[in-house]
């Protein structure tokens, strides 16, 4: 394995306008996590770190500012995104915008589903006996 497979990074921008707002999106994918950057200041802003833990049938997501002021406009907004975007890995997200709203988000889950290469999905084969 050479070194540019074991270290394997790659990042998407976008720009999106959403409630009258310019939005920068830019998604760095990790082996082991994402990075998402979703900014109207050209800053990195507040960073959440979520996870998802399975506990059964049930899902749960957790989130934690690792900087920047707690608010919970900013973990609701990293853990929707996470649980629509169908996001598996762990994922940090940098918010630097004022508008948490449901449309902002809905467009916001939009733009990363198009900038985040998901695993194929597994064939269906029916059997007939």
């Amino acid at each position: 394995m050479t070194n540019t497979e074991k270290f394997k990074i790659s990042t998407k921008t976008k720009r999106l306008t959403t409630c009258e707002k310019s939005i920068d999106v830019a998604v760095t994918e990790f082996k082991d996590k994402y990075f998402i950057i979703i900014s109207e200041t050209g800053k990195m802003g507040t960073l959440v770190q979520v996870s998802r833990e399975t506990s059964g049938m049930e899902t749960l997501f957790n989130s934690k500012v690792l900087f920047g002021k707690d608010e919970p406009e900013t973990n609701a907004a990293a853990c929707a995104l996470t649980e629509t975007c169908n996001l598996l890995k762990p994922v940090v997200f940098g918010f630097s915008m004022r508008n948490f709203s449901s449309s902002a988000v809905k467009d916001l889950k939009q733009v990363i589903d198009t900038m985040i290469e998901k695993p194929p999905k597994e064939a269906t084969v029916n059997v007939i006996p």
